[in-house]
């Protein structure tokens, strides 16, 4: 009796090491690809097709899982002809070198939307502006810092912002009150906390990347009131525990404390952490939405109940 339980314990464990193992190493590279439809004011075509990517976090370590993900993402978009593709920034990790990879592929969909390609930048790319920007716009990407671009046909306007936590970020109000409210407005802002501060201006979408989606997520049956109704970040729950214990534990200098608190506040608002969502308006703006992408790259390649993402969201006139 006591050799079949430990043979049965045996099986257990082996069982989850191999789940971990299929998560950890082949799941985490699936690409998804999301697909939202949200309504909106303003729209002069019945409808308008936005193809979103963002963090690529390219380098040496990590091209043989995202050329694939990359190759995948843009077979995809050629097939559905987008009206505009939008990037929202962290294109390489700690170095601007790879940054020419990935224009390889990003040239692959020059004609491939009917307005073209707009991108912002994220805060790994403050180290390497210029590079970067040069690099992109030299394969067909229109970079936007803090400025925007009005696709008349479609009475779309375009915002590109600079990364909330970038010095250039204090001149985005000049942008954002130039905004007219009878356009649908669409913002890229890498950092999704942006949206709490930029509540009281008119914009009808935002489109955010940072968080990777927390990338170690809870498994997707797993739901708690108050996190994100999508997938539960482990970051998130660290970040509540840390917030409530963090009188008692200002005077400690652990390692793996520090560790925790640098990755549980990359961004304070992580029921924002993936997915789309309703925003709570100012008067006089209605319809505010935010997405937030779980990325195509992510640190140190890992990640659990959480794929790269490709989000395809379409705004139909109201």
């Amino acid at each position: 009796m006591l050799g079949l339980l430990l043979s049965l314990l045996l099986t257990l464990l082996l069982s989850i090491f191999a789940f971990l193992i299929y998560l950890t190493k082949f799941h985490r590279h699936k690409l998804s690809i999301t697909h939202n439809t949200i309504k909106v004011r303003n729209l002069q075509s019945d409808r308008f097709v936005v193809a979103h990517l963002s963090d690529f976090h390219v380098d040496s370590r990590n091209l043989f899982y995202l050329e694939p993900q990359l190759t995948e993402a843009i077979q995809f978009i050629k097939s559905i002809h987008p009206d505009v593709i939008v990037l929202t920034g962290d294109y390489v990790n700690h170095s601007a070198r790879p940054i020419p990879l990935l224009c390889e592929h990003l040239t692959k969909l020059n004609g491939c939307s009917k307005f073209g390609m707009f991108a912002s930048m994220g805060n790994h790319d403050a180290f390497y502006l210029s590079e970067i920007v040069e690099k992109l716009e030299g394969c067909g990407v229109k970079v936007l810092r803090n400025q925007s671009v009005v696709v008349a046909q479609a009475n779309v306007e375009i915002v590109g912002l600079a990364d909330l936590w970038h010095p250039e970020w204090k001149n985005h109000t000049t942008v954002m009150q130039s905004l007219t409210p009878s356009r649908v407005n669409i913002v890229l802002s890498h950092n999704p906390d942006s949206a709490a501060i930029l509540e009281s201006f008119p914009f009808t979408l935002q489109l955010s990347g940072h968080t990777h989606g927390g990338q170690i997520c809870l498994p997707p049956f797993i739901r708690i009131p108050t996190f994100n109704p999508y997938a539960i970040p482990v970051l998130a729950i660290l970040r509540r525990i840390i917030d409530v214990l963090s009188p008692l534990l200002s005077g400690l200098r652990s390692p793996v404390l520090q560790k925790s608190r640098k990755y549980c506040f990359v961004v304070k608002n992580w029921m924002w952490s993936q997915g789309l969502h309703r925003l709570t308006s100012a008067v006089g703006h209605p319809n505010k939405w935010l997405y937030v992408s779980r990325g195509i790259g992510s640190h140190k390649n890992l990640r659990v109940f959480c794929p790269p993402d490709l989000a395809i969201i379409e705004m139909v006139r109201e």
